[in-house]
């Protein structure tokens, strides 16, 4: 018996250690030139690339473009009630709209000094962020239900997002940077998050706009932009 639950546990483990881990999505055609980027481990993107003559932090003014739903996809439908009302049709022009606002927030939030342009202006010192989403995974809180009755259960809901993104400098017109990523939320034992079917989206939305500013701010190019932990007690 002993032996059983052992390996049973073992079992688990690994179960949830797969889960944790994304694999990047395939580009949609959104950035030019996607196989220039790279891993850069200094960042928390899967893939970027930066000018070497960039230099961002020296802007202040951002100016964050409506972001783009080029060839997005939408998936995790099944078992699913807004698959069933017609909601979904719906739901991808809604994250677009609130990556957009998180991003805002972000900057505006951020003690640096940052000025969040309503229009696109050419002016000096100003950089555009244009955003696309790739591939939104919904939450299904009825499989999550589940998971907690059935241990383990709760692995085959399995939430996620993956966007695409590029700084322009806006006088020029200059990419100065392109990043992409695709994210889950933390492994946790007690996910209250995925009980609805976009809150995990909109923290993942909420830590791309941080990692972001952090990322354009940095003096330091190798300084550490650090990810989100793939562990969390209880995810709220």
């Amino acid at each position: 018996m002993l032996l059983i639950i052992k390996r049973a546990s073992a079992l688990v483990l690994v179960m949830f250690a797969l889960v944790s881990c994304s694999f990047p999505a395939k580009p949609t055609g959104f950035l030019n030139e996607p196989s220039k980027m790279t891993k850069d481990e200094s960042t928390s993107y899967q893939r970027s690339w930066t000018n070497p003559s960039a230099g961002l932090s020296k802007y202040r003014k951002v100016y964050l473009a409506p972001v783009a739903l080029h060839e997005a996809r939408l998936r995790n439908m099944a078992w699913n009630s807004r698959n069933l009302t017609g909601r979904q049709k719906t739901d991808l022009q809604m994250m677009s709209q609130l990556l957009r606002c998180e991003f805002a927030k972000a900057f505006s939030e951020s003690p640096n000094g940052w000025r969040v342009l309503d229009q696109p202006s050419k002016e000096a010192g100003a950089i555009g962020i244009e955003l696309n989403v790739v591939e939104v995974a919904t939450s299904r809180p009825l499989v999550e239900l589940i998971g907690t009755f059935i241990p383990g259960g709760g692995i085959l809901n399995r939430p996620s997002m993956a966007i695409e993104g590029r700084v322009i400098e806006m006088k020029s017109g200059k990419v100065l940077a392109k990043f992409a990523d695709r994210e889950k939320p933390p492994t946790s034992p007690l996910s209250i998050s995925q009980f609805q079917y976009y809150k995990v989206h909109r923290n993942l939305m909420r830590d791309w706009a941080g990692q972001t500013v952090k990322w354009i701010e940095r003096t330091n190019p190798k300084e550490k932009v650090w990810d989100v932990l793939p562990f969390t007690l209880i995810d709220f």
